[in-house]
């Protein structure tokens, strides 16, 4: 192992996840999100328009909470990431070594998250 794998709290974390790296990635993600919605806003909102389009979190402004939560359960069934604003939601998939779920993906659209 080199040196900096060792000092990378996620790598060495990550050889305890046996079978759970989906849930991993989704925490990790989830936590990554979080720390720049606080740290370096501009970076995280970023990221959530090149994953979400622009037109989508394009227009939330500086001040506006967004609000990430992972693991969120709903009639529909357990989202990975939601990410909840004034006015927009937004529900990240993380697929690891699955397939997209088409199905999954309809569930989720129109459900109540509440």
């Amino acid at each position: 192992m080199n040196r900096h794998a060792k000092d990378n709290l996620l790598f060495a974390l990550h050889r305890y996840a046996e079978r759970q790296d989906e849930n991993f990635v989704t925490e990790a993600f989830g936590h990554l999100l979080r720390f720049l919605l606080v740290s370096a806003r501009p970076y995280a909102m970023a990221i959530l328009r090149m994953i979400t389009g622009d037109a989508f979190f394009g227009g939330v402004g500086e001040d506006e909470l967004v609000d990430v939560d992972t693991q969120f359960s709903h009639e529909a069934g357990r989202s990975d990431i939601l990410i909840v604003t004034a006015m927009r939601i937004a529900i990240i998939e993380n697929k690891v070594e699955s397939a997209v779920d088409v199905d999954q993906l309809d569930r989720y659209w129109g459900c109540p998250l509440g």
